[in-house]
């Protein structure tokens, strides 16, 4: 967070320099990152939390799911998914947090899903209930490591262990660089 932090001030700095509205701008250092544990869930996990979204009947958190494990997509684009963006190619994302468009092919599972759900957006915001997420978790005896994210970085491991080239991989995900793919 406080690199995050870091990296904005030093853009704010780098504009005001180019507006000139500072003489110069600062060298903002960047504090070391840890090295981070990335959680992900193992085939069985994923198994377990689809079964229980079935049988409390959270059908649109299960779809989301297989969706989100399939596709690593983040929540926010997850969100902005329409029928349109579904093509023979993949799931077109065009709007994500580093402003580049990209396709994710689409494997059978997350094609069935999204075949069968309409709408303007097929996962509105309003759906999405942490509680719901949380529930699952628990019955699942998940602990609190387990976020939305993880099924992000579950997505990434399991192409990293089928050794699908790292460049590949920081395509999918939509990375703008390979040092953040190189954490999976």
């Amino acid at each position: 967070t406080i690199n995050r932090v870091l990296m904005n001030l030093s853009r704010i700095l780098r504009t005001a320099r180019e507006y000139n509205k500072m003489d110069f701008a600062p060298t903002i250092r960047r504090q070391p990152e840890g090295e981070h544990r990335l959680r992900w869930l193992t085939d069985d996990e994923v198994d377990r939390m689809i079964g229980v979204c079935q049988e409390f009947g959270y059908l649109t958190l299960r779809d989301a799911i297989i969706v989100a494990v399939d596709t690593g997509v983040r929540r926010g684009e997850l969100q902005r998914i329409r029928k349109d963006d579904i093509t023979r190619q993949g799931l077109g994302v065009w709007e994500s947090k580093n402003m580049t468009g990209r396709v994710i092919p689409l494997t059978k599972r997350a094609r069935s899903v999204l075949d069968m759900r309409d709408g303007n957006f097929l996962f509105p915001q309003n759906e999405f209930i942490r509680s719901a997420f949380d529930r699952v978790k628990v019955q699942c005896d998940l602990g609190s490591d387990v976020v939305w994210h993880t099924l992000r970085h579950t997505f990434a491991s399991r192409l990293v262990q089928k050794n699908i080239p790292i460049q590949v991989v920081q395509k999918l995900m939509g990375h703008k660089t390979i040092q953040i793919t190189m954490r999976y």
